[in-house]
């Protein structure tokens, strides 16, 4: 019986174009194990610090590829490679802290980019005074997000911006005045000409510590990140001639992942480690928060702490409560 000659062709076609697929597929295994090996590098390199923002798609390209390459020797060891790295970077930055307990003498924070197009800020107003914070951080405080802050005075009247007294939409609020307050602006900070952050120290009643609110510029252009970063290390080692005493918190929008090249070089320049971050965007759609792009970072001196996400409040942002506890004296010496 003549066989058919319609799926004769079909097999020879597919002969033909197997070694092709396997070479794409090996090609594609090889490039992503390389970006994936770049991206747990420590580069402060722009380009490559663009590309850590993805760092959990390359080892998912490798699984991939090796799950089509089924090539014995080849697709098991690459696919436990690829799960190893997507474990490594899933971990990366999220240092542990025990939570405060009630007996510690804590600082309650809340961080909350606004958004200068916000839907609801009465609301947002209400949660934040809610959480009977000591010092408010805002992001995009402009527009509908300057009510926000215009509805939070009169329970916190002390007000820094990243201008100093001047109007700029990252602020710092508090219901005890500042020890020392400064806009580390140079510029225009709110069309992205130059770094936005606001730093405040505080004494009595609270107990003393430094608080840095910082509001990076997206990934694009490629170079602006890597450059507020270094507008930002520059600020903070002239503000004193000697280094800070305080404990430091820095919180803000970063613009970039925990497990990127941009978060792991703050935590380097600045001394701090991170709070494990909940997604934070976007907030007020169908779907989830899928990415944790606002941060809160603890330099020495913190003995505990608590970082809880609030409701969709109006804004792209989820906002956060942070809770922190300071070591004793003894235990920072």
């Amino acid at each position: 019986m003549q066989g058919d000659p319609g799926r004769a062709r079909r097999q020879q076609a597919r002969r033909k174009v197997r070694p092709w697929l396997y070479a794409v597929a090996m090609a594609t295994l090889a490039l992503s194990l390389a970006l994936s090996l770049i991206c747990m590098l420590d580069l402060s390199w722009p380009p490559v610090m663009l590309l850590s923002i993805m760092a959990p798609l390359w080892p998912l390209i490798m699984l991939v590829a090796c799950l089509l390459l089924r090539l014995r020797g080849v697709a098991l060891p690459g696919a436990i490679l690829a799960l190893g790295m997507l474990w490594l970077i899933a971990g990366a930055g999220s240092a542990g802290w025990s939570s405060p307990s009630a007996a510690d003498r804590t600082v309650r924070i809340v961080e909350f980019n606004v958004w200068t197009e916000n839907r609801s800020p009465a609301a947002a107003a209400r949660w934040i005074l809610a959480q009977r914070p000591d010092v408010v951080v805002l992001l995009e405080a402009a527009g509908r997000g300057g009510e926000i802050a215009r509805a939070l005075a009169p329970r916190l009247p002390y007000r820094t911006t990243c201008r100093g007294d001047r109007p700029c939409s990252t602020l710092i609020l508090s219901r005890v005045a500042p020890v020392e307050h400064r806009g580390l602006a140079r510029g225009d900070a709110d069309n992205r000409k130059t770094l936005s952050a606001a730093l405040v120290r505080f004494g009595a009643p609270l107990p003393p510590f430094a608080l840095l609110a910082v509001h990076l510029s997206r990934p694009l252009p490629v170079a602006r990140q890597a450059r507020e970063i270094e507008q930002l290390a520059a600020a903070m080692a002239g503000q004193r001639t000697e280094p800070l005493i305080e404990p430091l918190i820095v919180t803000g929008d970063f613009n970039a992942p925990g497990w990127s090249m941009t978060m792991r070089r703050i935590a380097d320049r600045l001394a701090v480690q991170p709070l494990p971050s909940p997604p934070s965007w976007p907030a007020n759609l169908s779907v989830p928060a899928v990415l944790a792009i606002d941060h809160t970072l603890l330099g020495p001196g913190w003995a505990a702490a608590r970082i809880e996400r609030g409701p969709a409040l109006g804004s792209d942002h989820h906002a956060f409560t942070i809770t922190v506890a300071p070591a004793s004296h003894d235990a920072r010496n």
